[in-house]
């Protein structure tokens, strides 16, 4: 059974560094990383700036995530 590679925040920021200039696949394929990890991040790092935004401008979103709330009739 093989063991999950684990990226370092370090990793993780220069890979996204790329995606600008090489796109989610380019930056993926140059430093050899699955393009499921570098869309996860590149999400996860665009929903983090947006949370601080809307948080420091005092606007109607906050800091932290509202839970989900299941709806009859769909799976989540």
């Amino acid at each position: 059974m093989a063991t999950r590679k684990r990226y370092t925040r370090e990793d993780r920021a220069r890979v996204l560094g790329d995606v600008e200039r090489l796109g989610v696949c380019g930056a993926a394929k140059q430093h050899r990383v699955p393009p499921s990890c570098v869309s996860r991040w590149r999400a996860e790092a665009t929903t983090k700036v947006v949370a601080r935004t809307a948080a420091g401008k005092g606007g109607r979103g906050s800091a932290k995530a509202s839970p989900k709330v299941a709806r009859a009739g769909r799976s989540w």
